[in-house]
């Protein structure tokens, strides 16, 4: 093995033949950074500072070394019911604050407004030992950038500097000296950091924006996990005049407890002051785990808290005090800053009382009566107090007291949170009002990536009078799952008690995750919960609210009271009397009636507010939903008017009530004509037509038998043409009814009048219904109806899709009739439950795409094309396939425009999981709204987003689902989505593998979250719909859930077939097509076929993949798939579509697990030559010849033997992980390839594999020699990619240009020029190479995986790109000095 010549960038050599210039520069695409998001905060500032206008709010975000700024609230904007109130959504802009340090926190400084009014200043930002001052210029620099002027003269130079300073110490938290506006940070009055050993780091801002240390203060040095600082306010006896020097430090410790204690801030005055007042409030003890993060709440009074009835002198002033854990639980601590603390209340030490609980140096007490006591339990007072073994002074302070037992202060509240780890809690609104209202909030984060909203409730306790107490519960209230798969790092709040934004109701609480997602939402409204004034239950949601109700009396027509059914009459007395003499009662034989309970039966939305239910005494009734100033809302029913008793009678027991705009509609409820209108049927086979203004009319039609469901199919170009014909008057109504038990379905066409609502004329055909099998009589269960093109499609309970075609009369006036064209079974027997047509491109008409969606029980969502044939019937297609995050139950789905302008359609999905409906944004990936009904089997009707103000829009949030829960009806009113995204996001865990297609459109990425991403690839003008606002944005396309397991390797044969490979014999072939004809812009994504030899335990995993096409075969279908098995078993298969998978041949190994595989040269006929590496750090060739030719089945067939060693070598000390190859010569002897490895000894090597054609055609194959440049990284090399390949004239030396990246967060590029045997510059006959490092830089990528080459030409004018992926994903250029 030799060792390969390291030579500078800047070293050139130059032969007769001159070298081609080289690549010496990366460059990384700032905007196309996606990783976690580890810090945020919320930041005013007013673009005018002159003016009086509100200014806006913005999110900070950390995301790596970059602090970007997004805007939240604009300026003065205002909320009204149905508003988007979120309004921000852009990104203004990224300031570099750290060089190679992500930002793990900000803490945003105050100043005094020369209007009084308080605003925000610099940011205080860190990140393991850095930290970094950002001024009020630089945000005003971004956001002038943005809107293309200065903002208020802010803005300072161009490229403003930020000057990066290394602490002594990790930080945990920062905090700012307050200033005024006209002063700014002056360096007078010192900040504060904490670090992770207890320790206060004093810090001086001068004006300039350098910073500088002053000396350490701490009490005792454990180590902590989490801190935060406070002001605790100024303390008169140490300071004279202006300052909040008092800090107030509250440190969660590795082993569970939490240290409360307060110091002095010294001055620029006084930095060299003895008297630091260092002061141990308390030591909270209660967790089981080490301590995640801490929280303290301003300052209240405790009469605030629990009431006047609290008031006794003196009053006490508290803070609470929130902590997280590694236990899973979350506690409220009290916090007294009172003096004349009495032990018997049970309170903390006070602040200048004498220290009696002091922190410890560990968590460990050093007595078992410590060790076996509840910490919840006083100490025995009849024992001494333990002591621990040392005791410290630091910074010259007082003598301190020795340190104790644990503090006896029991929490007040405790409750177990989220399934896994709690990563933040925070506090929002506290204030008196707050909790006043019963509204004091808490939200928790956590590594299971929900968010969960608390409300803390508070009260006294059973105490004395004179010694009053309290205790609190946290009441948990919502679940907000914005984020996939683990971890929200970073969150922040901003209460509503901060004035000078014009805010929503509630707080805003904003969420950073390992996607790199960032989630706005809106907290619980402050004001107190309303309840109608005639009884109806209320209960009020963030995203929403939900009415409740029921049946209402027969008397009077509006009536919202809830009333009891009546009672049987009582029984008669026990003995009568009788002429004076008493005689024994018989037993009474009179039979008493049972009256039974009117319940809701069906129901249908007939507009966004409005809804029309049936009882089951046969009552139609219609409930408005009306809404209160609180932004409540309560149902107000009528009974409908002018219903006969023959009609009532016909519906009592049993009645179907279906709208076009509820359960989805099939594309009806765009049409704004479809307002009030509903068909009603009954167990007898009749029909009712309810319209708001033509009231109930009966249908002259009757199907045979009991109606079973009624459904409305959109309208087609023809029914459109025929209402413009009409001046917009009529109304035409597509309805297919259903009965059960019947081998036929009806098709009803109504035409109503618009405007007075009357039934001008109905239509009836019947169409014969298949059996569910063959053999069977009995008929297909019909469970959904819609259209496609000219055809009707119905789908079944069996999974069956059924295709209707229209038939001409032999009348030729008449209607046509439908007949069945073909049937198709998908890939699931559960019933279909909702098809819904794509929709056409702009300027096309209605129906006019081939391709529609299909939901199903099984948790899926399909989408099927329809192909016709010039010959024959035509057929139906399974185009696209795959799971959503919900389930098991995908209820429907609809396509709604863009939120972005000039955007294509977007996909929504709704459906059940558990005992909640959710709405699903399946093209953004997005949560739309949750509501916990009960489960699917709850009777339930839903109104899908229709646009505010109009009726022909779809708008994303905009829901209404109603459902029937304990006899009531309630009703889930929604306007805006519960979450904002303010920045997307992609894998929720690392990315293991990515590859480009041949083409580079598309670009694969797998993930340890199990799922296959598709984006698009701007490099190459991927986008099918390019816009300006996003021609040059990766977009996710198309998400695939099938895996189990976490990605290993990806693998494209075109830009039409997608491989993946993962753990558990894991791997799945997917075909990628487009919807051509519709505006719908998401690939069509379909798996083909899975892994043939998986055994039933699966315990194999699936290391290396390779797939190349079969050149042999005439459709260009078939291809060779090889695969590494973690077994040291090496596979190569032949698949073809239509026929399936052939295992070509197999070898064994040492018994070290392989980790790359390559084909070197796969041919039908010919020999299967593989390159293997493995973790022992060999290279390995294998070698399969033909034995036998065989035809089976039509199909003809080759047999080989088994793969045999040819050579190997050994080119690292450990695990290959990382291979890329390239042809570095060829001619009629043989040809030559460099390999390229990264290894887990940091090293990486180029070996170069020779093979020989001798005169018989047999091939031999040989390493020649590896070139080796070890501690080429710090850490183990996990991606290599070769970029540019380039040979040099007649000479037959190449070189080529490479990428790799590694554990270390380093991508480096490197130039490798080869010599070849025979040329004028080798030395030798062997090859040479020396390997140049062009650049070195810091990624903002941990852990990477993998890097790609995503486009570019290499040329010495052009650039290349490459694709860098791992927690998550980033890109790079390489580009030419």
């Amino acid at each position: 093995m030799a060792a390969a010549t390291l030579t500078p960038g800047a070293q050139q050599q130059s032969t007769h033949n001159q070298m081609p210039a080289a690549p010496r520069r990366l460059q990384r695409d700032e905007a196309s950074v996606l990783c976690p998001v580890t810090a945020l905060a919320f930041y005013r500032f007013r673009q005018n500072a002159s003016s009086k206008e509100s200014p806006s709010l913005f999110v900070l975000a950390g995301e790596d070394g970059w602090l970007a700024v997004y805007g939240a609230l604009e300026g003065d904007t205002r909320l009204a019911p149905g508003s988007d109130s979120l309004s921000g959504r852009r990104c203004y802009g990224r300031l570099r604050v750290f060089s190679e340090q992500p930002i793990q926190g900000c803490r945003v400084g105050r100043r005094d407004g020369e209007d009084g009014v308080d605003e925000d200043d610099a940011v205080l930002v860190w990140g393991g030992r850095s930290v970094a001052i950002v001024g009020r210029e630089h945000i005003a620099q971004i956001l002038a950038a943005t809107a293309g002027s200065k903002a208020a003269g802010e803005a300072g130079p161009l490229h403003p500097v930020v000057n990066e300073v290394l602490a002594p110490d990790w930080i945990y938290d920062g905090l700012l000296p307050r200033c005024r506006a006209s002063k700014g940070l002056d360096g007078r009055h010192a900040g504060a950091l904490v670090t992770a050993h207890n320790e206060i780091l004093p810090l001086w801002v001068e004006q300039s924006g350098l910073i500088r240390f002053g000396a350490p203060i701490s009490p005792s040095r454990p180590v902590l996990y989490s801190a935060q600082l406070a002001w605790a306010g100024s303390n008169k006896s140490t300071v004279s005049s202006g300052g909040d020097e008092r800090l107030l430090v509250v440190a969660g410790t590795v082993f569970g407890e939490i240290v409360v204690w307060t110091c002095q801030l010294p001055t620029t005055d006084n930095v060299r002051q003895t008297d630091l007042g260092i002061d141990v409030l308390d030591v909270f003890t209660g967790h089981e785990g080490s301590i995640f993060d801490v929280i303290v709440s301003p300052e209240l009074r405790m009469s605030d808290l629990v009431g006047r009835e609290a008031e006794h002198p003196p009053q006490r002033r508290v803070r609470l005090l929130a902590s997280c854990s590694d236990d899973r639980t979350i506690c409220i601590w009290p916090l007294y800053l009172d003096s004349g603390r009495d032990e018997a209340d049970g309170g903390a030490k006070v602040v200048g009382a004498s220290a009696t609980n002091m922190a410890r140096e560990t968590g460990f007490q050093n007595t078992f009566d410590g060790l076996a006591r509840r910490t919840d339990e006083p100490p025995n007072s009849a024992k001494p107090q333990p002591r621990t073994a040392v005791e410290k002074q630091y910074l010259q302070s007082a003598d301190l007291p020795a340190p104790s037992t644990p503090s006896s202060s029991s929490a007040l509240a405790s409750v177990m949170a989220h399934a896994s780890r709690i990563w933040h809690v925070r506090f929002a609104e506290f204030s008196p009002a707050a909790a006043k209202n019963g509204n004091l909030l808490l939200y928790s984060f956590g590594e299971d990536a929900t968010a969960q909203e608390w409300r803390l409730e508070l009260g006294l306790n059973p105490r004395t009078q004179d010694k009053p107490s309290f205790s609190g519960k946290l009441v948990h209230l919502r679940t907000l799952s914005s984020h996939v798969g683990k971890n929200i790092w970073s969150a922040a709040v901003f209460p509503k008690a901060y004035h000078g934004v014009r805010l929503p109701r509630g707080p805003l609480i904003a969420t950073g995750g390992c996607d790199g997602k960032i989630c706005l939402f809106e907290g619980r409204h402050s004001e107190p919960q309303p309840v109608a004034s005639q009884g109806t239950q209320l209960a009020t949601l963030l995203s929403g609210t939900i009415a409740s109700s029921k049946i209402p009396s027969r008397v009077g027509s509006v009536d919202t009271e809830v009333h009891p059914q009546p009672s049987p009459p009582p029984p008669p007395p026990a003995t009568q009397e009788e002429e004076g003499e008493s005689v024994p009662k018989k037993k009474s034989k009179a039979k008493t009636m049972k009256i039974r309970e009117e319940l809701f039966n069906s129901y249908a939305f007939l507009s966004d507010d409005q809804l029309l239910a049936a009882t089951t005494q046969g009552r139609l009734l219609r409930g408005d939903l009306r809404y209160t100033s609180s932004e409540a809302a309560r149902l107000e029913w009528i009974e409908l008017p002018g219903v006969s008793d023959d009609a009532t009678l016909s519906l009592k027991d049993y009645n179907v009530v279906r709208s076009p705009l509820g359960d989805g509609g099939s594309g009806v409820a765009t049409n704004p004509s479809a307002d009030g209108l509903a068909i009603i049927g009954n167990a007898t086979g009749h029909l009712f037509l309810y319209s708001r203004r033509g009231g109930l009319q009966r249908l002259t039609a009757t199907i045979p038998g009991k109606v079973d469901e009624i459904f409305f199919l959109p309208h087609t170009a023809d029914d459109i043409s025929a209402v413009k014909a009409a001046g917009g008057s009529l109304f035409y109504l597509g309805v297919i009814a259903t009965t059960l038990f019947r081998d036929e379905a009806t098709l009803l066409v109504l035409t109503i009048d618009v405007s007075s609502g009357a039934l001008v004329s109905e239509s009836t055909r019947s169409m014969k219904l298949p059996t569910k099998v063959p053999a069977s009589p009995a008929a297909m269960v019909i469970t959904t109806a819609s259209r496609c093109l000219e055809y009707i499609v119905l789908g079944s309970r069996n999974g069956q899709l059924c295709l209707y075609k229209p038939v001409e009369s032999d009348g030729g006036n008449a209607a046509a009739t439908f007949v069945l064209a073909t049937q198709f079974q998908t890939r699931t027997r559960d019933a279909i439950l909702s098809i819904v047509p794509l929709p056409p491109r702009p300027g096309q008409p209605p129906l006019s795409s081939a391709s529609f969606v299909v939901t199903a029980r099984d948790g899926m969502y399909r989408i099927c094309t329809i192909v016709e044939s010039s010959t024959g019937n035509p057929s139906i297609c399974l185009q696209h396939e795959t799971a959503t995050p919900f389930g098991p139950i995908v209820r429907d789905a609809w396509f709604i425009q863009s939120e972005t302008p000039d955007e294509p359609p977007e996909l929504v999905v709704c459906g059940f999981r558990s005992t909640h409906f959710v709405v699903w944004n399946e093209t953004r990936q997005q949560e739309l709204a949750a509501v916990d009904c009960g489960g699917t089997h709850r009777t339930h009707t839903y109104l899908y987003g229709r646009a505010n103000g109009t009726k022909s829009t779809m708008s994303a949030g905009r829901i209404r689902f109603a459902f029937t829960r304990q006899s009531e009806l309630h009703v889930f009113a929604q306007d805006v989505c519960v979450t904002v995204p303010l920045k997307t996001g992609g894998h929720g865990r690392e990315i293991r593998s990515v590859c480009a297609s041949a083409s580079g459109k598309y670009i694969a990425t797998g993930g340890e979250d199990t799922v296959v991403r598709i984006w698009n690839n701007p490099q190459t003008g991927g986008n099918s719909v390019a816009t300006s606002s996003s021609a040059m944005e990766r977009r996710c396309l198309s998400v695939l859930k099938l895996h189990n397991t976490g990605l290993h390797s990806l693998a494209w044969l075109g830009d039409d077939c997608l491989i993946s490979a993962a753990g558990s014999e894991e791997l799945f072939i997917w075909r990628v097509s487009t919807m051509a004809d519709s505006s719908y812009d998401g690939l069509a994504v379909l798996c083909e076929s899975s892994y043939p030899d998986s055994k039933d335990d699966k315990i194999l995993r699936i290391i290396g993949l390779d797939a190349s096409l079969d050149p042999s075969d005439n459709d260009g279908s078939a291809m060779f798939i090889s695969v590494a098995l973690s077994n040291s078993v090496l596979k190569t298969y032949r698949y073809a579509a239509a026929s399936g998978w052939q295992l070509l041949s197999q070898g064994h190994y040492t018994g070290a697990c392989p980790t790359q595989l390559r084909h070197l040269s796969l041919r039908r006929g010919g020999d299967l030559v593989v390159l293997a590496a493995f973790a022992d750090g060999h290279l390995t060739v294998w070698r399969a010849a033909p034995e036998a030719q065989e035809a089976a089945g039509g199909h003809e067939s080759i047999l080989y033997g088994d793969y045999l060693l040819l050579c190997l070598t050994r080119t690292h000390q450990s695990a290959v992980k990382s291979l890329d190859l390239v042809s570095t010569g060829q001619d009629d002897t043989g040809s030559r390839t460099a390999i390229l490895t990264g290894g887990d000894d940091n090293a990486i090597a180029v070996t170069i594999l020779g093979a020989t054609v001798h005169g018989d055609n047999s091939v031999t194959y040989a390493f020649d020699k590896t070139f080796r440049v070890p501690s080429a990284h710090a850490a183990a090399v996990t991606g290599a990619k070769i970029l540019i390949n380039e040979a040099w004239g007649e000479t037959g030396n190449s070189s080529f240009t490479a990428v790799t990246c590694s554990n270390d967060q380093r991508l480096k590029a490197w130039r490798v020029i080869m010599s070849n045997p025979g040329s004028a510059s080798a030395a030798s006959t062997a090859s040479t190479a020396r390997i140049q490092l062009l650049d070195d830089r810091y990624s903002a990528i941990a852990d990477p995986g993998d890097v790609e080459s995503i486009g570019g030409d290499g040329s010495a004018s052009g650039s290349i790109s490459a694709l860098l992926v791992g927690m998550g994903m980033e890109t790079w250029r390489l580009e030419y000095l």
